[in-house]
C-alpha cells in the first residue's frame, strides 16, 4: 500500500503567550487629567492622501479637522494612535473644550466691578426768559456698589461649572478610549479568526489530498473524496464570512475615531503579543471609582455654589451719586452727594434660595446613588476579567494543545487508513472550533480590561 506524504498544517502557535491587553494598560496609563493638556505625538503609521498620493505621519493626519482628514488612508494603526486620534477628531470632545472656555469666559466677566454711570441734566430752565442763563446744569456719576460678597459668589458658580465640565469631558474621553478599544479589539479577534479559519482551509486542502491519493490507490469510494471537498468549500465560505465581518469593525473602528470616510487598512498589533498579565494584574490592583464618580461630586459643588449666590443676593446694591452744579443765576458752583438703596421688604431672594438647598440635597443624594451602581459595575467587571483571565489560561495551557496532538494523531491515523473521514472530519472541526474558542477568550479579556480602565488611578 502506498503512504501518502501529507502536508501538515502551519500552526502559527496562537497558545505560545497570552496576549492582549498590555498595549491598552500602556495606553490607559498615559491618560492625562483633562482633554485640554497636550500630548506626546504617537507612533507614526504610514498614511497617503488618495488625491496626492504623498505619504504622511499620523501626527499630521490628526492635526486636520475630520472634514480635512476625508480621502486619507491609513496603513498599519496602533492602538496608541487610535486612541490619540480618537481624542482629536470626536466632535463631543471639541464641543467640551468650547464649553470649558465660555465657562472661563463667564467667570472672568462675573468677577468685574460694575460700570459707573455718567450723568448730564438741565434742570430748573424757565420756558420763558433768558433759559439757559437761569438754568441750572448738573454733570457727574452715579456708581452701583455690589455688596454681600456677590462678585466673588458669581464668579465661584462659573468656576464650580468650569470644573464640571473639566470632569464631564474626562469622563467622556474615558469612554470614548473604551468604545475605541473595543473596537480595535474586535479588528485584531476577526483578524485571527480570518488566519485561523484559513488555516482551517489548509487543513482542508490536505484532506481533499489524501482522500484523492487513496482513492487512487483503490482504498477509498467516491463519496469520500466528495465528502472532502465538501469540508474544503466550507471551511472557503467561512474564510469569506470572517473577512466580511472584520471590514465591518474596521468600519466601527473608524467610526470610533471620529471620522468614517477615513480608511483604515490594517493594524498594526495582534492578540496573541498585546497581553502581559503581570502589567494586568498589577494594574488592577489600583482600581477606584473616583474618577468616574468626579462629575457627580462637581455637580454638588456647582449647587453650593450657587446657593452662596442666591444667598449674597439677598442683599440689595447701593448705588453712590456724585455730581457738580452749575446755578447760573447766582453763577454759584455746588456739589450734590447721595445714595440710593432697594428695600428688601417684599423679596429676599427666598424663593431661588430655597430652590438651590434643594438641588444641593438633590446633587448629593445622586452622588450617593452613582456611587452604589459604581461599586456594583466595578465588582462585576473584575470578576469578569478574572474569569476571562482564568479561562485564557486553562485554554492555552490545557486544552488547545491537546486539540492539536488529537488532530496530529487523527491525521495519521487517517492516512494509514485506520479510520474513516467522517472521525477525522469530526476532530477537525473540533480542532477549529477549539482554536477560536481560545480567540473568543482572549477578546473577553481585552473587552473586559477596555470596560475596567477608566476605574485605574493614575
Amino acid at each position: 500500500m502506498r503512504t501518502p506524504k501529507i502536508r501538515k498544517p502551519k500552526m502559527k502557535g496562537l497558545w505560545t503567550s497570552i496576549p492582549l491587553v498590555g498595549a491598552l494598560s500602556c495606553g490607559c496609563a498615559m491618560i492625562p487629567p483633562s482633554p485640554e493638556v497636550s500630548r506626546a505625538p504617537p507612533e507614526r503609521a504610514r498614511v497617503t492622501d488618495n488625491n496626492s498620493r504623498a505619504p504622511e505621519e499620523v501626527p499630521e493626519l490628526a492635526a486636520g479637522s475630520a472634514a480635512e482628514s476625508t480621502g486619507r488612508e491609513v496603513e498599519g494603526l496602533t492602538l496608541g494612535q487610535a486612541l490619540e486620534l480618537a481624542e482629536l477628531w470626536r466632535p463631543e470632545l471639541a464641543s467640551f473644550r468650547a464649553e470649558i472656555e465660555a465657562a472661563r469666559g463667564a467667570a472672568d466677566q462675573a468677577r468685574l466691578f460694575p460700570n459707573p454711570t455718567g450723568v448730564a441734566l438741565v434742570e430748573a430752565a424757565p420756558f420763558e426768559g433768558r433759559t439757559t442763563a437761569e438754568a441750572e446744569y448738573i454733570l457727574g456719576i452715579s456708581q452701583p456698589v455690589v455688596l454681600g460678597g456677590r462678585l466673588t459668589a458669581a464668579t465661584r458658580v462659573h468656576e464650580a461649572e468650569e470644573a464640571r465640565l473639566l470632569t464631564e469631558a474626562e469622563a467622556r474621553r474615558l469612554d470614548i478610549r473604551r468604545g475605541v478599544q473595543g473596537a480595535f479589539a474586535t479588528v485584531l479577534y476577526l483578524q485571527d479568526i480570518t488566519e485561523t479559519q484559513g488555516e482551517h482551509v489548509q487543513i482542508a486542502e490536505n484532506g481533499v489530498e489524501v482522500a484523492r491519493i487513496r482513492l487512487d490507490a483503490g482504498e477509498a469510494v467516491p463519496d469520500e473524496l466528495l465528502r472532502a471537498e465538501l469540508e474544503l468549500a466550507r471551511a472557503r465560505l467561512e474564510v469569506r464570512r470572517a473577512r466580511s465581518l472584520r471590514e465591518q469593525a474596521v468600519s466601527n473602528l473608524v467610526a470610533e475615531l471620529g471620522d468614517p470616510q477615513l480608511r483604515v487598512h490594517s493594524l498594526d498589533g495582534a492578540l496573541d503579543t498585546a497581553l502581559e498579565i503581570p502589567t494586568l494584574e498589577s494594574l488592577s490592583s489600583r482600581l477606584s471609582d473616583e474618577s468616574l464618580l468626579a462629575p457627580a461630586k462637581a455637580e454638588v459643588e456647582v449647587n453650593r455654589a450657587r446657593l452662596r449666590l442666591a444667598e449674597s443676593q439677598r442683599i440689595p446694591d447701593v448705588n453712590l451719586d456724585l455730581f457738580y452744579r452749575r446755578l447760573e443765576v447766582t453763577e454759584t458752583n455746588a456739589f450734590d452727594v447721595g445714595f440710593s438703596l432697594p428695600l428688601p421688604i417684599f423679596d429676599r431672594n427666598q424663593g431661588r434660595i430655597r430652590e438651590m438647598r434643594s438641588r444641593v440635597t438633590a446633587a448629593e443624594s445622586q452622588v450617593r446613588r452613582t456611587r452604589i451602581q459604581l461599586d456594583r459595575e466595578l465588582r462585576q467587571l473584575q470578576q469578569r476579567l478574572e474569569y476571562a483571565l482564568s479561562a485564557s489560561r486553562v485554554l492555552k495551557e490545557e486544552v488547545v494543545p491537546r486539540a492539536e496532538q488529537i488532530l496530529e494523531a487523527a491525521e495519521a491515523r487517517y492516512s494509514g487508513g485506520d479510520t474513516s473521514l467522517t472521525d477525522v472530519l469530526l476532530v477537525r472541526r473540533e480542532y477549529i472550533g477549539v482554536r477560536l474558542s481560545y480567540l473568543e477568550s482572549l477578546r473577553e479579556v481585552l473587552q473586559a480590561w477596555a470596560d475596567l480602565s477608566p476605574y485605574v488611578t493614575h
